[in-house]
């Protein structure tokens, strides 16, 4: 007989169950239980509860507290502390994961069989198979030494032919004692290399400047290297690669003015694409943290018996995954949050990855683990097919990319836009437009529309980056995760489940730009910026803003200039604050110490602007939506500052505008 609470964790008994209200925090879940009840049903016989308790206890930590607190709110009615929430597919592996709702996921796992054959019970299971317990002995190499000869000589999409040096390289010979040192490559040489991607992180990394360029063609010092360098110079050498490529002693990063870093920066891009590998550090934090180890004892997998008490009980298999959130990065892969990093993934041919749970395999033919299993949990994969099909709609795939990119954190606000320009030049071939700080001319002014939703962060919305000085028209100007495109445009109708096309070619601009200017640098054209502008004519209004606490998205309102008690929601691109002589800016914060930042928290009120961009038309052709931009009052006649995005819904503006010519900066 089926269990209630779990359906014996059976398919077919789950097709069965009750769907999960589709507002519910639970409807991600096939069965989704308080821990109460599995706790209950374990006691009362159901081995397949008493399974899920003896998983809760392994992983979860103070398990035995969650459990009575859990007991106690369920007893009177006060919440719920724990949820356990379970996917039932056939064939596949189980994930389950221990939670409060809404608020801390304890603990994320997959239940898998680690057996040929099939587990009794649990016919369904997928199976997998275990991984090392290290990631430096030549037996757990073998898996990628398996998938390295099988892309070269079977993958069409991934064979480069003789691939040019960078301008300069680690020659790191064999492992014999051979000195490391920085070599210069002559203009066209080709040769076999492999390219570094890794954390820089907080500790210190030997970087090449001028005034040690000199001595490093010489040699490098074994013990200056960090632990990362280390086991990318031996894994190199593991596989008879001859040279390998770090940026950090592979440029000049101090010294010369800038000059090298912007020149080389540029090509990036091709020296990812040219790598025979790339080296994915992403168990590394950074530096000073070896990648070829061993494993964290917590990430191997744990077996169970399916039935404690049955001595012929089949076993199962459980292994942790690593969750995804930067506060926990150290743990579960910080690689996978960093702005660098995601486009060295996506512009590389194969990629090594060492994440803590397995070895991981990517080229652009084969996505594989060590564990023969679809890695769908790890953030960072898939991201070297991101350009694939970028030739039927380039606009398309640079929307999607740029939304991917947006959730990476950068150190360097000044390198946001340096970070994916070897990507943008890529996709320029498609585009063939001007660059300006991100966007496309010949697909403005709707680029202008990009935003931050407020979903994004419950509470707080954060402060405008120091050391940022893009044009604030510019995404790159802002710190979090964008929407743009078709996930942006519309938005407000899309809200009213309207009936009416809100794709992103069917919003009619009717702001027109008529120049734009920006300053980058000379050696990259798709890099930082310093500054810039450009020159609207459209319809703009004078509107009232009011906002309860600058730290929370939903206190900012426009009010209605008809109807005083309706006041309307738009999307600050940041923390907010009044200026002392009036008006309103993006606020960078205070400086309060190294890891954190404060502004003033009171309420407050300030006249803003509205420029019009787009309009969202019916099929008799009246309008339905207008979005647009929310402009900070320019000191300077009509030169204006963008501070958040506004989509407002309705055939007609309750604002009135006039037909301006503004200075956006």
């Amino acid at each position: 007989m089926s269990c209630k609470v779990c359906s014996n964790l059976d398919p077919a008994a789950v097709a069965l169950r009750k769907p999960q209200h589709p507002r519910s925090a639970f409807r991600k879940f096939d069965i989704a239980a308080l821990l109460p009840e599995v706790d209950k049903s374990s006691r009362d016989g159901c081995g397949f509860c008493d399974l899920l308790m003896r998983i809760f206890h392994r992983y979860v930590p103070n398990s035995k507290q969650v459990l009575s607190e859990s007991k106690r709110m369920a007893e009177t009615r006060e919440g719920i502390k724990c949820v356990v929430g379970i996917n039932v597919r056939r064939g596949e592996v189980i994930p389950i994961e221990f939670s409060e709702p809404f608020q801390e996921v304890f603990a994320t796992l997959q239940l898998y069989n680690p057996h040929a054959s099939v587990t009794p019970y649990l016919p369904g299971l997928a199976r997998l198979k275990q991984p090392s317990g290290e990631t430096w002995s030549k037996k757990s190499l073998k898996f990628f030494e398996d998938c390295l000869e099988r892309c070269t000589q079977n993958h069409k999409s991934c064979q480069q032919g003789d691939a040019l040096l960078p301008k300069r390289v680690l020659d790191i010979g064999p492992s014999d004692g051979s000195v490391i040192k920085l070599f210069e490559t002559r203009s066209g040489q080709t040769g076999r290399y492999a390219a570094l991607s890794h954390c820089w992180g907080d500790v210190h990394i030997p970087r090449t400047v001028m005034d040690d360029f000199r001595n490093r063609l010489s040699g490098i010092d074994w013990d200056e290297l960090t632990q990362v360098f280390k086991d990318a110079v031996t894994l190199a050498r593991m596989f008879d690669v001859p040279y390998l490529w770090i940026d950090s002693l592979c440029i000049i990063q101090e010294g010369d003015g800038g000059n090298d870093w912007h020149t080389e920066a540029r090509k990036m891009g091709s020296y990812y694409s040219n790598a025979y590998f790339t080296i994915s550090s992403a168990s590394a934090p950074d530096g000073s943290y070896p990648f070829l180890t061993d494993r964290d004892p917590k990430l191997l997998p744990a077996t169970f018996k399916l039935f404690e008490h049955d001595p012929d009980s089949p076993t199962v298999c459980t292994r942790l995954i690593p969750r995804r959130e930067e506060k926990r990065s150290d743990l579960f892969g910080r690689i996978s949050t960093r702005a660098w990093c995601w486009q060295e993934n996506v512009l590389s041919i194969r990629v090594l990855h060492f994440v803590p749970t397995e070895l991981v395999w990517e080229c652009k033919s084969e996505l594989l683990s060590e564990c023969d299993y679809r890695p769908d949990n790890i953030y960072a994969m898939g991201l070297i097919n991101a350009l694939e099909g970028v030739e039927l709609d380039p606009m398309t795939k640079w929307h999607s990319l740029i939304q991917a990119y947006s959730q990476r954190s950068i150190t360097k606000e000044s390198d946001r836009l340096t970070a994916v320009g070897a990507v943008a030049e890529k996709v320029s071939a498609y585009i063939r437009s001007e660059y300006h700080a991100g966007l496309w001319r010949s697909d403005l002014p709707r680029q202008l529309l990009w935003e931050l939703p407020s979903q994004q962060s419950p509470e707080y919305l954060r402060p405008w980056p120091f050391e940022n000085n893009h044009p604030s028209w510019s995404w790159a100007s802002v710190e979090g995760r964008l929407r743009l495109g078709s996930e942006t445009f519309g938005g407000s109708v899309k809200a009213n489940n309207a009936r009416v096309d809100t794709s992103y070619r069917a919003l009619v601009p009717v702001a027109r730009i008529e120049s734009v200017e920006c300053k980058p640098a000379p050696q990259n054209p798709f890099g930082e910026v310093k500054g810039g502008h450009m020159i609207v004519h459209g319809e703009v209004a004078q509107a009232r803003m009011v906002c309860d606490d600058p730290f929370v998205a939903d206190s900012y309102k426009l009010k209605n200039p008809m109807r005083s008690n309706v006041k309307h929601d738009f999307s600050p691109d940041c923390i907010l604050e009044k200026k002392s002589l009036g008006g309103i800016s993006r606020s960078r914060g205070k400086k309060k110490d190294d890891d954190g930042w404060q502004v003033q928290r009171p309420g407050f009120t300030a006249d803003v602007y509205l420029l019009i961009v787009c309009v969202i038309k019916k099929p008799n052709g009246t309008p339905w939506a207008f979005d647009g931009l929310v402009l900070s009052g320019g000191s300077e006649g009509n030169t204006h500052s963008r501070i958040g995005f506004f989509s407002h819904t309705g055939n007609t503006f309750p604002w009135r505008t006039t037909t301006s010519r503004i200075k956006l900066i």
